[in-house]
């Protein structure tokens, strides 16, 4: 504005709400909602003179709807006459203008009341007064009394009484039956009063007894004392709020004879609270961070946030003004960081609250030295965030220079460190020193050295600490559930900590778990199962689907142990009982929709490449998502997965024992997929039942599972069986004891049997070679072949087997201290090949009595006369007729009778 004539056209906000008689918080509303013209000169804010001056004069011709209601009541003598009743008339016979600064109040002029007033007394009927306005009354709130069939006058008081009991000592303003009738039927439900009258509706009633409660609660009317308590004006002025329905709630407001009272105790707090906090809205905007990180940030730096419902004032969230402080320090640093020109730099401003107990200048010095050239040799973020580990691990700790400590008083340093690359890293300082310093110890400390003696300490986890989290992973908690559909950490933290009680795989595996397609196997996107799993629509069925196709990708794929695969043939084994479906197929679809969604944001440095990622094996993430129940199960360790393999298997030994498997070590090594070696014993096996038999020596329990050999289970069933039944102690013998026993049972050494059932599987597949050859053969060579195997003359150191070594040498053998040919890989056995061939000349005979169709009969007759009676013939010739028929048992009648039926049809 350049001149006063200019400031004549406009109010400011101040002089506006004079005018109007209006707050200056109502004006700002009604601008933000558009429904006044404002005008900005500089940073202050103006309203249009002459609509405001409009808008006054409005207000000043005519009534408020309240206002004119009060008049027409005081018109017609009737204090019933209802606002719907008023509003019927004047939108009918007038016109009712809206309020410009009060979108719930009408306007009627004032010129217009005599008209108004005479249409209302032409047109209005009297409402029913006395018996006839109880009864309608009553009526119309009958689910409010209870009706009985008489009433015992002596017991109850009705409502003539009751009207005149309380016009007299308490309100006299209840003038008319309709009135009184309000008033009782809002008295008396309120104080748990009851209300009651016959079928007939003409009178209400209270027992007698009830009176006294009545007179308590008035009595406590009488006695309020305002002083404790602000009256709604007061607390609208104090707030500046023109609805006070929220802190009425929120603040135990009481209503005394149609007024409001706030208790100034309550409505203190608040004050007090709206003083120290600020909107979280407001705190983001002014920081300029998006809502979903500053929710991330609150939560990391523990700022608490008191949550919208809790506040009285408005449903937003609060921050204490106290807590910006830490906020804007954290967020100054972090552009302090961002903006550090090298790794170095932002090293310093990482660790610069890290001071030492005593001075120790030589050391900070060489870790400057050495971190200078360890950043320059990697710039990997992983390698900085763990020397910024290290450094706050070990730097206040040291009681003396790095330089002046021993071998073990560096390892016991080194225990300081979780971290196991930080650990690393730390020993690579360590040898800076020992490289360019004068140093105590001599010796180059290499981390695997810890690492064996940690991996030696790790043990299973309790039965109690295995079973709570078992419940947590399972349970059907809500917060869980939200918190993992909001955010992926927390869902594949779930998913990796569950998996651990379905299966012992590898975290390298477990990051590989398969990645089921949403599309195809529930027919959704990413974003529809984040919804349906939300929204708690998510069925066992759905949950049954992913289960599955994860399960057909493991087998059909034949999926290999990550770390084993190139040097073992082992397989992958998972197998998810009925009670882990839901739950584990749930999470399973919720982690591949957020990895589909990271995936199509494109975000950088995001792995939306597997449904599992590194992180999930983290503390920290851990505990952010399970909270204090996290630490109260594992104090300040880790769940891990070696831990937890070891738990697991443990689980397995024990379901074996109890159910009678006797193979508990068996399925452990192929759960785990660990490999055996050439006697079928799984090494790694050992370490990982280990702690469930801490009461023996690890190296005795192997060796008792050795001498019992692989097929050891099966003697080790019988026995089991035979001393149960006899009430011998045969289970309570330690495993070397059994073994005796074992023994006396076969007179065979595990190893020998052993060898007799492999010798046995290659016997089996050479003779099937040797069928092969036979049934392909003509006739005249069938004999060459039989020769190898029959006529005696290459023989072996058995009966009925016969050498192909000998066949080159007859004086050789390629195993001349055995005793027997039991494994020897050039034994051919005569007794197999009979087996072999009349176990396939019972199924071609059973075959030509169940076929159907002509050509089936045609080809196994074909089969019969021009394949197998040839080799028959010849083994007869070779073997002799009495030794072929023991193995053979089929006749030349039977022949001739299949071959006579094969002819009639």
């Amino acid at each position: 504005m350049n001149n006063e004539s200019e400031v004549e056209k406009y109010y400011s906000l101040k002089e506006a709400s004079e005018v109007l008689n209006a707050r200056v918080q109502q004006l700002k509303t009604l601008i933000s909602q558009g429904r006044l013209k404002n005008y900005k000169f500089g940073h202050k804010t103006y309203l249009g003179k002459k609509e405001i001056d409009n808008i006054s004069s409005l207000l000043k011709d005519t009534y408020s709807f309240r206002e004119l209601l009060s008049i027409v009541r005081d018109e017609m003598n009737h204090d019933n006459f209802e606002p719907s009743t008023l509003k019927y008339y004047i939108i009918n016979n007038f016109e009712l203008t809206s309020n410009p600064i009060n979108g719930k109040d009408y306007r009627f002029y004032k010129a217009d009341k005599l008209e108004l007033i005479q249409v209302i007394k032409n047109k209005y009927k009297v409402v029913k007064r006395g018996s006839e306005t109880i009864s309608d009354f009553l009526a119309e709130n009958k689910s409010l009394i209870n009706v009985i069939n008489t009433i015992d006058f002596n017991g109850f008081y009705d409502f003539n009484f009751l009207r005149e009991f309380i016009k007299t000592n308490y309100y006299n303003s209840l003038v008319t039956y309709l009135k009184a009738l309000k008033h009782i039927f809002n008295v008396c439900p309120e104080n748990d009063v009851l209300l009651y009258s016959t079928n007939d509706l003409d009178n209400i009633y209270i027992r007698k007894e009830d009176l006294s409660i009545i007179k308590d609660y008035y009595d406590s009317i009488n006695n309020f004392n305002k002083e404790d308590y602000y009256t709604k004006a007061e607390v609208q002025k104090m707030f500046d709020l023109g609805n006070t329905d929220r802190i009425a709630k929120l603040s135990n407001a009481e209503k005394v004879r149609g007024m409001w009272y706030f208790d100034k105790e309550a409505i203190n707090k608040t004050k007090k609270l709206k003083e120290e906090t600020i909107l979280k809205g407001d705190a983001r905007s002014y920081y300029g961070v998006p809502q979903t990180t500053f929710s991330r940030l609150l939560k990391k730096l523990s700022i608490k946030v008191i949550p919208g419902e809790e506040n009285p004032l408005a449903p937003a969230d609060l921050l204490y003004v106290k807590d910006l402080s830490i906020i804007e320090q954290h967020l100054t640093r972090k552009k302090r960081l961002d903006n550090a020109s090298s790794l170095f730099d932002k090293f310093q401003i990482e660790v610069e609250d890290v001071q030492p107990s005593f001075p120790i200048p030589e050391t900070l010095k060489a870790y400057n030295e050495f971190l200078i050239g360890r950043f320059k040799k990697t710039r990997s973020k992983y390698v900085y965030t763990n020397q910024v580990n290290t450094y706050r691990a070990i730097i206040p700790h040291l009681e003396k220079e790095i330089m002046n400590h021993n071998t073990d008083e560096l390892l016991k340093l080194m225990q300081s460190i979780s971290q196991k690359v930080a650990r690393r890293e730390f020993s690579y300082f360590l040898d800076y020193c020992k490289t360019n310093y004068l140093t105590k110890y001599e010796e180059t400390i290499k981390v695997s050295l810890l690492k064996n003696a940690e991996k030696r300490d790790i043990s299973s986890y309790s039965f109690d600490q295995w079973t709570k989290f078992g419940l947590i992973l399972f349970a059907n908690d809500e917060e869980l559930i939200e918190d993992a559909v909001n955010y992926r950490t927390n869902a594949m933290v779930w998913l990796y900590c569950a998996m651990h009680y379905i299966c012992a795989w590898r975290t390298s595996d477990l990051l590989k778990i398969p990645m089921p397609s949403l599309e195809s196997v529930l027919g959704m996107s990413a974003g529809g199962v984040i919804r349906c799993i939300k929204s708690r629509n998510f069925t066992t069925e759905m949950a049954q689907k992913v289960v599955n196709n994860v399960l057909l990708q493991v087998k059909v794929f034949d999926i290999k142990p990550q770390k084993t695969r190139k040097k073992s043939k082992q397989h992958l084994k998972l197998a998810i009982g009925e009670s882990y479906v839901y739950k584990i197929g749930m999470l399973i679809a919720l982690c591949e929709a957020h990895r589909v969604k990271a995936k199509d944001t494109k975000l950088s440095r995001v792995n939306d490449t597997t449904i599992l990622t590194n992180i999930v094996t983290k503390r920290n993430n851990h505990t952010n998502f399970f909270g204090n129940r996290y630490n109260e199960i594992f104090g300040d360790g880790t769940f891990l997965n070696n831990r937890a393999n070891k738990t697991y298997l443990n689980t397995v030994q024990n379901v074996s024992s109890s159910q009678n498997w006797g193979q508990g070590y068996d399925l452990a090594a192929i759960i785990r997929g660990h490999r055996k070696d050439a006697k079928g014993i799984a090494q790694t096996t050992q370490t990982y039942l280990e702690s469930i038999n801490r009461d023996s020596d690890v190296d005795k329990i192997t060796q008792a599972l050795l001498e019992r050999g692989s097929f050891g289970f099966m003697s080790h069933l019988l026995l089991k069986m035979f001393t149960n039944e006899n009430d011998t102690q045969y289970e309570t013998l330690d495993m070397q004891n059994q073994n005796k026993q074992l023994q006396s049972l076969i007179d065979m050494k595990p190893s020998q049997i052993e060898m007799l059932v492999k010798g046995i599987t290659e016997y089996r597949s050479r003779i099937n070679q040797v069928y092969m050859d036979l049934i392909q053969s003509k006739k005249e060579d069938i004999k060459g072949v039989l020769q190898k195997i029959s006529l005696g003359e290459t023989p072996s150191k058995m009966e009925y087997s016969q050498c192909l070594f000998k066949t080159i040498n007859r004086t050789g053998c390629i195993y001349p201290s055995r005793e027997n040919c039991i494994g020897c890989e050039y034994a051919m056995n005569e007794t197999y090949f009979l087996i072999e061939f009349n176990k396939r000349l019972t199924e071609l005979f059973d075959n030509l009595r169940n076929a159907q169709y002509e050509f089936d009969k045609k080809r196994y007759t074909h089969t019969l006369f021009y394949v197998y009676l040839p080799v028959l013939q010849e083994a007869i010739s070779f073997f002799g007729k009495d030794r072929t028929r023991s193995f053979i048992k089929v006749s030349k009648q039977e022949i001739v009778d299949l071959q006579q039926k094969m002819i009639m049809g």
